[in-house]
């Protein structure tokens, strides 16, 4: 019967984690817009994909009128484009981005992301862009994010990016608890690459998948006309790891005060030589001690914010998991 439960288990885990995906990975269908405000520009991207054709063209326009730069309006450059026949993989089309020399902004790399792009606007002019948002996931580690992709850089000096981020939205706010990077160089055609995701703790799951591909690298290594070729975007992912020693939440163990400031005490502990952990929004481990009953942990070293802990016992067994905020 075991056996049979782990042969269940193990299938459950293919088809509800394995069987996730991104709207539209294909780029099969487009939308189109206008962006400027001064001399409006057609502008395109694939459904439930952006990338920075609006919001550049729109704040560039906008900035230099506003300012009396003398910047000409057609300096703004789209960079996102909807590509067929031979550049594209699958079906009929696939999403190309371009590195452009967009003005003050410098040599800019084509985007292409599942997310939002915002660009803030500052009384010195736009400052820095942001992401918001992604795909919804659930349930699963997402491990790995594939595409098809073909790059001609246009540099030896030049490489595209594909980065993918695992987000978790903890008390309203999005934050990254696994992270992936992949480097690309110039292919001779298409070439399948994978993103993997590396997460410090895995049994915190990702609530939200966020892609970005760069058609180059960002600074002097830019090359102007540097071309990235994207489609047939997957992911795949597996249920977090499930331990035999795991245990459900001993309501008896009691982590306090919360939130704190300097110290928190660990008390209705049945065992001696038990062990917490704390980590941090981004999966980085900040704290770990061996407690007893009533031990203290010290916060001195942390700055204000939310915690994740988990107490387990001398032999690895899982007593209690949840969060504790600092606030000095």
């Amino acid at each position: 019967m075991k056996k049979f439960y782990l042969s269940l288990l193990s299938l459950i885990s293919v088809f509800t984690a394995g069987a996730q995906s991104f709207s539209n990975p294909g780029m099969e269908t487009w939308h189109i817009n206008v962006a400027g405000s001064f001399t409006p520009q057609i502008v395109t991207a694939p459904n439930s994909w952006s990338g920075m054709d609006s919001t550049i063209i729109a704040l560039g326009q906008y900035f230099s009128h506003m300012l009396s730069l003398g910047i000409a309006d057609s300096a703004w450059q789209t960079q996102l484009y909807k590509d067929s026949g031979a550049n594209a993989h699958g079906g009929m089309y696939a999403a190309k981005i371009v590195t452009k020399n967009q003005d003050t902004l410098g040599v800019f790399p084509g985007i292409l992301t599942n997310a939002v792009v915002h660009i803030p606007i500052t009384i010195s002019g736009p400052g820095t862009p942001y992401f918001t948002g992604g795909t919804a996931v659930r349930d699963s580690l997402i491990d790995t994010v594939s595409a098809w992709v073909k790059y001609t850089p246009a540099s030896s000096t030049d490489s595209g990016t594909f980065t993918v981020s695992a987000l978790k939205n903890i008390l309203g706010i999005d934050s990254v608890i696994g992270s992936g990077v992949k480097t690309i160089g110039a292919t001779s055609g298409w070439i399948h690459v994978s993103c993997v995701v590396s997460y410090p703790d895995p049994q915190i799951t990702p609530d939200t998948i966020r892609v970005n591909f760069s058609s180059s690298m960002g600074g002097p290594g830019s090359a102007v006309n540097s071309t990235m070729w994207v489609d047939d975007i997957t992911m795949h992912g597996k249920l977090p790891p499930i331990s035999v020693k795991e245990v459900a939440n001993d309501n008896s163990i009691v982590v306090y005060p919360n939130p704190a400031t300097n110290n928190i005490y660990v008390g209705g502990l049945k065992t001696d030589n038990a062990t917490i952990k704390m980590y941090s929004v981004d999966g980085k481990n900040v704290v770990s001690q061996t407690v007893n009953n009533n031990s203290t942990i010290s916060l001195k070293s942390l700055s204000n914010g939310t915690y994740f802990y988990e107490v387990t016992s001398e032999t690895g067994v899982s007593l209690k998991k949840g969060t504790v905020s600092v606030a000095k």
